[in-house]
């Protein structure tokens, strides 16, 4: 039985909790400690847990667990100001084999380099939570495209530029099979705008990328609009229009 440590669930704590929940229910022996502070929460947290297989071990709580406990995999889904603190907190009292980081990941570059160094100085396996790449379409998408170089281009209006830009980064080196060499943010937008997140801000413009294969992506997100996002490829000669929402390809 894997042992499983999910600090925070709130809206996408929960999702997080639903997939446990899933793969419980496919099979999967897990025993699910949640810890999520905001006691207004409880009720549908606890109601969830109930719903799972009978038998199933859960435990929820407003803090982290005082008895060191080892587990399988910790789920860092709080918000970015407070997730830092989490990991520490959790790495100083439990032992951990693999993390999955929510984003945005921090709120310093110096949280991005001293967790990645504890990380690795634990010897824990880190992941930030980028699910395009386990996408069935995008997977047949690489299989049929690879080896030539696969550009990208994404547009929309008012899709969290700040904290959704990664999802396409690593979807680029995904398809691709290659890593991001050079990344050029000069066209941003001067200034930001607050976020409906208290205490967070929204960037607009234009971030570019470059691959090893000599691919590129261009991620372009627009102040004036509805929310939307397009995404679209080309490859071999080929151009590939993505409707993510409609579930369409063109």
């Amino acid at each position: 039985m894997k042992r499983i440590l999910l600090v925070g669930c709130g809206n996408i704590g929960f999702r997080h909790l639903q997939a446990l929940g899933a793969a419980i229910a496919d099979g999967s022996m897990l025993d699910l400690t949640v810890v999520e502070p905001n006691p207004a929460t409880h009720d549908r947290i606890a109601g969830y847990l109930a719903s799972l297989p009978e038998g199933t071990p859960t435990t929820l709580a407003d803090t982290l667990p005082e008895a060191p406990h080892a587990y399988d995999l910790a789920i860092f889904a709080t918000n970015a100001a407070q997730r830092r603190a989490a990991f520490d907190a959790t790495l100083a009292r439990h032992g951990i084999r693999a993390a999955v980081f929510e984003k945005v990941l921090f709120t310093t570059l110096r949280d991005l380099d001293e967790v990645g160094d504890a990380l690795e100085g634990s010897g824990i396996a880190g992941f930030v939570n980028c699910g395009r790449r386990t996408a069935p379409g995008y997977r047949d998408l690489r299989a049929a495209l690879q080896p030539a170089p696969i550009d990208i281009e994404v547009t929309g209006a008012n899709f969290g530029l700040g904290s959704n830009a990664v999802h396409f980064l690593d979807l680029a080196e995904f398809l691709n099979g290659a890593a991001i060499t050079a990344l050029d943010a000069a066209g941003l937008r001067p200034g930001s705008v607050p976020s409906k997140r208290h205490g967070y801000v929204e960037i607009f413009g234009t971030i570019t990328a470059r691959l090893s294969n000599g691919a590129t992506i261009r991620v372009t997100c627009d102040v004036d609009g509805a929310p939307s996002v397009a995404v679209r490829l080309t490859a071999a000669g080929e151009r590939i229009g993505i409707d993510e929402t409609g579930r369409r390809i063109s």
